[in-house]
């Protein structure tokens, strides 16, 4: 084991991935052996609105633009391990594991955050076996939900030459009882050199193998000289008093075995265990204490081995077995007995008390008690109060005849006819009880002990069972650092439209110099003339002390929220309120996800006519066209009839009416999303009309949909007020991407990397943002991020 990070996988899932190796045999592997230690083994574990703002407005935008894109954690689930396979992350394999690092980010202080973490290598399943200290895919990874943190952009790195030049994987552990799977937390390994995370650190465990006791900052246990518990208790900072409530763990099996002509009857407790040695691996997030013993009544002697994993909060034991009809099995009983200091504490689970306001203390007199426990299945039982609570989910076999909750709270005695073992008194002895002629079948048994703050109410068994059954989605995405910015635009054009309006046309870059998407534009325009006027390629033409940085920065800003177009792609943008006969200079930068800009444009000048339209632009977005307008005053307005036609020659029809605001000085925006019947290239023109009848036409828009392997089909209903229900279809499988903006241009919702099969599709949205909270009634836009990268883009009203 060396600290580094690992990836999560779901645990005891049908159909899913297994958090947990066998933990049962020699070194972890499966047992053999005679009757009593194969019994006992298998028992014990709007729209882009138009304004003009001041250039300082933006400014600060822009710089508050990358904690914009950080998303903050809502993971409230904050007791479970989060363990993967090297194999989860593949571009790691072969690093060293001591030069592996996980970090969170914490937004609040715009700080990465190294956190407890550790690789647990691996040999044919063995973990104690020495390895060659390079990430296998057969190698654990382990880290704790209750560290993880915020989503950052791959432009926020750790500042380290070392990160830098290597991947990084991002570890999502998202909630799937959460509204929409929507709560998520993350956590990032990092290649970083030796020990540069690890100070102050704060591991989550310490071990003295001297004297076999484990202490998390959470809960203790100790264990006596045959290796099995006999203390246990909830420290102060786990929220308890750190009194040991625990006297001993109990086991019990009764059998006949036949062995030839003779049969022994055995009779099996935990002091017939003899402890030969102890194999530790201790970590700062787990601890795995393997127990090799041998089971001892009179002339039996067998070997035995147990395995146990030991997390911040919990303890898990589990292991796999079959009985053999010959064993003769007849009595198994598993149990954890508390001690003095247990009592005033409260007994819960599922079936008891029967009336909640006739609690069950711990206080040695007899209870009436319901036995009922689920079999098959996973079953749950709690003691809490002043010292703290320990909570145990069990997932028991459906083997013997007679199953029940095993439960003692008496001076003296047991409950099942064996022998007391320990201080000879049953404090809450709680635990499973299991009888029959003859046991046989499968006997795995799989059991998790959490140590938890005290006084908690009796949902919290129901709850941590549901987390048990619905584990975490893992989700890993390897990331390089965003080194290279948006490449510089060098074939800004502008024009004269009707009225006073500016038409600016330019090639997309991307995200990467000319590959990919990029995020915003920063689009300025002035009345002064740029250093120098014939400044057409250059990045900086100085005039004295005043440079292009200078004539920019001091420029008018345009407030266009509309995201960029992928790479390549004619960019067309109409702006009005311009005054008529001034000539105008405009220029622009552009800006990545990781706040990265590219140099400043080609400078284009421009002297507007009068306008009527504040703005009019055309999207492609997939195998939709979205077009969105602004007026800055109306009057006699009965609205809009969209128009279009196809290739240069077919006349105009319309499509679409949208309804104007008759007669106002504010401004307003509109969006129209057109579908279009094939690909090809078309133009758009709006066709205002006035309440006397009379008609006045836009300018055109030339746009080209390209064949796209995708089909954004509808969204109904639509106004909606509970939920709409959004179709879409997929040529081709993939991953799939839906995410929600509001007429801000703001992310309010989205489902990232959803692995779609070819065919329709459906998905439902019910009004929430990602935080689960109502949104406001408004206008948003639906779009989708098909298999090979397209988009689509579809509107929705929501009505409160």
């Amino acid at each position: 084991m060396r600290s580094a990070g690992r990836k999560s996988v779901n645990v005891d899932k049908p159909g899913g991935r297994t958090m947990f190796k066998r933990a049962w045999g020699k070194k972890g592997s499966r047992a053999e052996g005679t009757p009593a230690r194969r019994a006992f083994s298998a028992l014990r574990r709007s729209h882009g609105a138009l304004l003009f703002l001041f250039a300082e407005l933006l400014a600060f935008a822009a710089a508050q633009s990358a904690l914009a894109r950080i998303t903050p954690t809502t993971l409230g689930r904050n007791l479970e391990p989060i363990v993967l396979k090297g194999s989860a992350v593949p571009e790691l394999s072969g690093v060293a594991i001591d030069s592996l690092h996980a970090y969170v980010y914490r937004a609040d202080s715009s700080k990465w955050v190294p956190i407890p973490f550790q690789i647990d290598e691996t040999v044919d399943g063995d973990y104690f076996t020495p390895d060659d200290g390079l990430l296998d895919s057969n190698d654990e990874i382990v880290l704790y939900s209750a560290d993880f943190g915020d989503r950052v952009p791959d432009g926020i790195w750790l500042d380290d030459p070392l990160a830098r030049r290597n991947y990084r994987v991002e570890i999502e552990a998202r909630d799937p009882l959460s509204p929409d799977s929507s709560a998520a937390g993350w956590a990032y390994i990092f290649v970083c050199p030796p020990d540069s995370a690890n100070q102050g650190v704060r591991p989550y465990f310490t071990v003295d193998t001297a004297t076999d006791r484990v202490i998390s900052r959470y809960f203790g246990v100790g264990h006596n000289s045959n290796g099995l518990m006999v203390n246990g208790w909830i420290t102060h900072e786990g929220g308890g008093n750190n009194f040991d409530i625990i006297d001993r763990q109990k086991q019990r099996v009764k059998g006949n075995y036949k062995y030839g002509f003779i049969t022994y009857n055995y009779k099996v407790t935990e002091n017939n265990v003899e402890k030969e040695g102890i194999d530790w691996v201790v970590g700062p997030v787990r601890v795995i204490r393997h127990v090799r013993a041998k089971i001892v009544y009179s002339v039996l002697e067998e070997d035995m081995n147990l395995t146990e994993y030991y997390y911040p909060r919990a303890i898990y034991v589990g292991g796999e077995d079959t009985i053999d009809p010959d064993l003769g099995v007849y009595h198994l009983r598993q149990s954890l007995d508390l001690n003095a200091n247990a009592t005033g504490m409260r007994f819960y689970n599922p079936y008891n008390p029967k009336n909640d306001e006739t609690p069950i203390i711990i206080d040695t007199k007899r209870d009436d008690v319901d036995p009922t426990i689920v079999v098959p299945g996973k079953n749950w039982t709690m003691v809490t109060g002043n010292p703290g609570t320990i909570l145990t989910l069990m997932d028991i076999p459906d083997v013997g005849t007679r199953r029940k909750l095993y439960y003692r709270d008496y001076p003296s005695g047991t409950s099942d006819g064996t022998d007391d073992t320990g201080d000879g008194k049953s404090y809450g002895d709680i635990g499973v009880y299991i009888s029959g002629d003859n046991i046989v079948g499968p006997a795995s048994f799989h059991s998790w002990t959490y140590f938890l703050p005290a006084n908690r109410q009796r949902s919290l068994g129901d709850t941590l069972l549901s987390y048990w059954e619905n584990p975490l989605i893992i989700t890993t995405t390897p990331q390089r650092v965003d080194s290279v910015g948006p490449a510089r635009v060098s074939d800004l054009i502008a024009s004269a439209e009707p009225e006073g309006a500016v038409r600016l046309t330019w090639t997309a870059p991307g995200d990467d110099g000319n590959v990919g998407t990029a995020e915003r534009y920063d689009i300025r325009y002035s009345l002064d003339p740029p250093p120098m006027d014939s400044y057409l390629a250059k990045a900086t033409a100085p005039r004295g002390d005043y440079d292009m940085d200078s004539w920019f920065r001091d420029a008018r800003s345009i407030a266009d929220t509309t995201r960029p177009a992928p790479a390549g792609t004619r960019e067309i943008r109409i702006y009005g309120g311009f005054s008529v006969g001034k000539r105008y200079y405009f220029a622009l930068r552009t800006y990545d996800d990781a706040d990265h800009v590219s140099p400043i444009s080609n400078v284009a000048s421009i002297i507007p006519v009068p306008v009527e339209l504040a703005s009019f632009a055309a999207h492609v977005l997939g195998d939709s066209v979205v077009l969105t307008w602004a007026t800055a005053s109306e009057t006699r307005n009965v609205g809009f009839g969209v128009e279009r036609a196809q290739g240069d020659r077919k006349p105009f029809e319309e499509i679409g009416f949208v309804h104007g605001a008759g007669t106002t000085a504010e401004t307003h925006e509109y969006t129209f999303a057109d579908h279009p019947p094939a690909p090809g290239t078309y133009r758009y023109r709006l066709r205002q009309v006035d309440t006397d009848g009379s008609v006045h036409y836009s300018s055109v828009l030339r746009v080209t949909v390209a064949p796209t392997d995708f089909q954004l089909l509808t969204a109904f209903p639509t106004p909606f007020n509970a939920q709409t229900r959004v179709r879409f279809r997929t040529l081709t499988p993939g991953r799939v991407q839906l995410r929600i903006f509001d007429t801000a241009g703001r992310l309010v919702w989205q489902m990232e990397q959803h692995v779609a099969e070819p065919g329709y599709h459906d998905f439902v949205w019910a009004g929430r943002n990602s935080a689960g909270q109502l949104l406001p009634s408004g206008v948003y836009f639906v779009r989708f991020l098909s298999p090979s990268g397209t988009t689509a883009i579809t509107k929705v009203v929501l009505v409160r």
